[in-house]
């Protein structure tokens, strides 16, 4: 629901806590999947936690499909902010779709790839790029 109504910001904040209870907790005792409980004593591989990877996929990488009159849309808006680098991909029903984002000391790259037939874009500072069937890199600002 945060990152819904653009506070992705605070989503992260939350997420990134490693006090007892959260995520971060379990990152921190090295948790490499989605336990079913916090103290990590059932189920190393509980999908009662998944959505958390859908809000990841969907706000922090940024990659959303649409249907707007039948005809399905792509949308790629990565949360850069405090990132240098995201990496995602997802399986849509029209095929693979990923975004790869870099920030460094020259500026800032994004490569996506997006299923041919499906119209696509990439948003970054408010800014529309047309994305094409296939991989597509574009150039962005420092």
């Amino acid at each position: 629901m945060l990152c819904s109504h653009g506070r992705t910001d605070i989503f992260l904040k939350i997420m990134n806590r490693t006090e007892y209870p959260s995520f971060g907790n379990w990152i921190k005792r090295g948790a490499t999947t989605l336990w079913e409980d916090y103290e990590g004593t059932n189920s190393r591989n509980h999908h009662m936690y998944a959505d958390i990877a859908a809000v990841m996929q969907s706000y922090v990488a940024g990659i959303r499909q649409t249907l707007k009159c039948g005809v399905p849309e792509i949308v790629i808006e990565p949360y850069v902010d405090g990132f240098n680098k995201i990496k995602a991909s997802c399986l849509t029903v029209n095929g693979l779709t990923t975004v790869d984002f870099e920030r460094n000391e020259k500026g800032c790259i994004a490569r996506a790839v997006v299923p041919f037939g499906v119209k696509s874009e990439f948003i970054y500072k408010g800014k529309s790029y047309v994305l094409f069937g296939g991989e597509n890199t574009i150039s962005l600002d420092k």
